[in-house]
């Protein structure tokens, strides 16, 4: 998980942030060739992998 991701979860409630922090590491787990996208609001929210965008809201 890069620091942005790390970060933005790491101020989100405990609940939230379980879910944030497993979708973060599952997409890493699974795409490693996606890349965060740190330019939207929810830095967890959104990836890029092999030019198309994951968004996850």
């Amino acid at each position: 998980m890069n620091n942005d991701t790390a970060e933005f979860n790491a101020a989100l409630s405990p609940s939230d942030r379980e879910i944030c922090d497993l979708l973060a590491q599952t997409i890493s787990d699974n795409l490693p060739e996606a890349e965060p996208r740190s330019g939207t609001a929810i830095p967890s929210g959104s990836w890029m992998a092999t030019r198309s965008s994951v968004t996850v809201n």
